[in-house]
């Protein structure tokens, strides 16, 4: 069960962060940015919000050498691949490599890790 709200915490996590980065781009001034912006804006913020509500939950029920790689490895690779996939940034070969051991450790925590 804890791995499914860690897995939720993390997407939660990243998609509030793409919806600022997106909001964030467009953003022209008080006043001046469009509605869309403002409301991608408050919908990445409220994300972020929950996922840290949903992060307290977590850290209250699992040991935190567990949850805290896990969340914090879910959450970069949420974030690195909308960030490429929405927004057309670019990874560098030693960004993808980051991205391959990353994955590699967030596996290797996932099997091996104590999640009691």
């Amino acid at each position: 069960m804890a791995w499914i709200l860690i897995i939720a915490q993390a997407v939660i996590s990243g998609a509030g962060v793409l919806l600022l980065r997106f909001s964030s781009s467009r953003f022209t001034g008080f006043g001046s940015t469009n509605a869309s912006t403002l409301l991608a804006g408050g919908l990445g913020a409220f994300f972020y919000g929950v996922s840290f509500l949903l992060w307290i939950y977590i850290l209250s029920r699992t040991p935190a050498t567990y949850a805290f790689p896990m969340t914090i490895g879910i959450s970069l690779a949420v974030t690195t691949v909308g960030a490429v996939a929405l927004f057309g940034e670019k990874l560098a070969p030693l960004q993808i490599l980051g991205m391959v051991l990353l994955l590699v450790a967030v596996t290797l925590i996932g099997v091996f890790g104590k999640a009691s």
